[in-house]
């Protein structure tokens, strides 16, 4: 999964981006350094972790600009960097958290999304003019009120699992930054689907509006096929190979109450028979909830692109973890195939956040979490 996600100490932070905002942003092929707030201590220290980040990438231009961040952000101030060209729009977010102090949270945080954001707190925040799709229409007050609520409920992340080109070319630069050796061919997992789980009930019932849980499908369809196209470009230019996995269609299926049966074990059972990844991991797995059996489908998913007796192809998977869910995942996707006696091929880059000088930390690739 080639991601570079927002953190689970960022997650529960919406981000303060309109169009208005955004239409002040001048993208030029350097790095732009935006903010209206205050430089308080706590951003000071994110501004040099972001600048040791885009050192990293030979970027010498970080010019600070202003009007590009609404002043009311709740995290006291954030920055943002603009790059790309028309088609290609992309930020970089390093907030000062210091009012989430006492709730243990991380005070310099360097997150990177693009356009279409589906944040911790489940609410739509889409970037018009920032390479997103457009809504249009937005969701009801009392529908925000209760995606607000799901991130309590919901035991794993919901990430912005789009990537882009962008994103391609800094995960391959960490990649040979940390001494990892690219193979001719590397999957770069971009699921054709958004992660669902914390838009689901235990029941595996999505908790929105029905008109509004199938717009936001529609919108994330749309927005994956613009990222694929991105991505293949980017990583041919550099003799890489990307491949979309399919591994999340079983979260859809749940989602949309498609899966026969009436209990999460007869589920189990239907995907094993129509899907050879669910048939190789079902005879030693077992669930007894739908939150488990969402769970195992995105363990299905890295060992989808990370197996190369599943896939076909040489090469290994590149894996970014920077949520604790993330590294859940991973762990158990090890588990799983040693269970099924696959052989999982992934790397894991631990963790972005540690490039922030400040923590006194340094990004380390291996083949097994320390």
């Amino acid at each position: 999964m080639l991601r570079l996600d927002p953190s689970s100490l960022t997650m529960g932070v919406p981000v303060p981006w309109c169009e208005t905002a955004v239409g002040k942003v001048r993208l030029t092929d350097r790095f732009t350094l935006h903010s209206r707030a205050p430089e308080s201590k706590s951003l000071r220290r994110a501004r040099r972790g972001l600048e040791h980040l885009l050192s990293l990438l030979d970027t010498q231009d970080v010019a600070l600009g202003e009007a590009a961040v609404e002043e009311r952000s709740p995290a006291g101030g954030s920055w943002f960097v603009a790059l790309g060209e028309e088609d290609d729009r992309h930020w970089v977010r390093a907030a000062g958290l210091s009012h989430l102090r006492a709730r243990q949270v991380a005070v310099d945080e360097v997150v990177l999304s693009s356009g279409l954001c589906l944040w911790g707190t489940g609410a739509l925040w889409a970037v018009g003019k920032a390479g997103a799709v457009e809504l249009t229409r937005a969701p009801q007050p009392e529908e925000v009120r209760t995606l607000h609520t799901l991130r309590a409920q919901a035991e794993l992340s919901a990430y912005e699992t789009t990537t882009s080109a962008a994103l391609a070319g800094l995960a391959g630069a960490l990649a040979r930054w940390a001494a990892i050796r690219v193979p001719p061919t590397m999957d770069w997992d971009i699921p054709h689907l958004h992660y669902l789980a914390a838009l689901l009930d235990e029941r595996g019932t999505p908790m929105l509006a029905p008109e509004l849980w199938h717009y936001w499908q529609d919108l994330v369809r749309q927005r994956n096929a613009q990222v694929h196209e991105l991505v293949v470009r980017r990583c041919l230019a550099d003799g890489l190979h990307a491949v979309v996995v399919e591994g999340l269609a079983g979260i859809a299926d749940i989602a949309r109450g498609r899966l026969p049966g009436t209990t999460p074990q007869q589920a189990l059972r239907f995907l094993a028979d129509v899907d050879p990844v669910w048939r190789r991991i079902a005879p030693t797995e077992r669930v007894t909830s739908y939150s488990e059996l969402v769970r195992l489908a995105y363990v299905v998913q890295v060992l989808r692109a990370g197996c190369p007796e599943l896939h076909g192809r040489s090469g290994r998977l590149l894996i970014c973890v920077e949520d604790p869910a993330e590294s859940r995942i991973l762990s158990t996707a090890r588990t799983v195939a040693e269970r099924a006696g696959l052989d999982l091929q992934a790397v894991g880059l631990y963790p972005l956040g540690t490039l922030l000088p400040s923590t006194g930390g340094s990004l380390h690739a291996c083949g097994e979490p320390r």
